[in-house]
């Protein structure tokens, strides 16, 4: 019967039809999923600002009374702290510090205040990990992803990390000089990076290759002194051996008629 129609001319005209309304869908989806992404990082990103502003607003203004103390003082100096020492820390509070501009009375605030932005980082990580899978959750099974679904996955996001901001815990060690802070950020970046590589893995493999090549990088800037002064020490031994040759010689052509006498 479709052999008919066909020779008859009378099912030409369905197939524009199929293609315009396929195009149209295809360009509503593309223009659906173009929304939720713009809204996600507007969204993220104000609750990023959000948790920041509450972290500094109310950051311990010098230090808290425990191993607070002890990583601002080492971290300052550049010193090793109890094991297992926490290097990276350091390394990113010496940085901090920096930004006290040679005042000790303010080296505790800035490294409150880097743990305070690590936090809302960890907070922005956690809120497009939490639209990563509602948005997941609803699109599965063919599911459309309309402007309604987007609000509601976005008011998932919302509520998800915010209620995380202000939890007790979370919140005692976004606003002090502990290592915390910079340990959740990094976890909450992981797992963000595994949902959105889809493979938890791989996401261990591009951070652990992020921060050894930071590793490696920090080593051979640290071992340069360390290679100039063996350098040194080398050139210092050339002299050494040039000036005891030097001797031999002088000695030699001055009581070399020893030796031709006693032979």
């Amino acid at each position: 019967l479709g052999d008919v129609y066909k020779r008859q001319g009378n099912i030409d005209w369905i197939s524009p039809l199929n293609d315009y309304f396929c195009t149209k869908q295809s360009e509503h989806t593309e223009n659906n999923m173009t929304f939720f992404k713009r809204w996600n990082n507007i969204v993220g990103w104000a609750v990023f600002a959000i948790a920041a502003a509450v972290y500094l607003m109310t950051m311990e203004p010098v230090s808290s009374l425990w191993d607070c103390s002890e990583f601002i003082a080492t971290s300052y100096k550049l010193e090793v702290g109890h094991p297992p020492g926490a290097p990276l820390f350091m390394m990113l509070a010496r940085l901090a510090t920096l930004f006290a501009f040679g005042n000790p009375d303010y080296v505790g605030v800035a490294v409150n205040a880097m743990n305070s932005i690590a936090s809302a980082f960890c907070i922005l990580f956690l809120f497009w990990t939490i639209t990563h899978l509602a948005r997941r959750l609803v699109t599965r099974g063919g599911g459309e992803l309309t402007q309604a679904n987007t609000l509601a996955v976005l008011g998932a996001g919302i509520v998800g990390a915010l209620a995380y901001t202000f939890t007790d815990t979370f919140w005692f060690s976004a606003i002090e000089g502990e290592v915390y802070a910079l340990s959740s950020m990094f976890t909450a970046l992981v797992v963000w990076l595994a949902y959105l590589m889809g493979s938890f893995v791989a996401s261990l493999l591009v951070t652990g290759g992020f921060f050894t090549l930071l590793a490696l990088a920090i080593y051979f800037l640290s071992v340069r002194t360390a290679m100039n002064h063996i350098r040194d020490q080398i050139d210092t031994v050339y002299q050494v051996a040039h000036a005891a040759k030097m001797g031999y010689e002088w000695v030699a052509d001055r009581f070399g008629w020893l030796s031709v006498s006693y032979t």
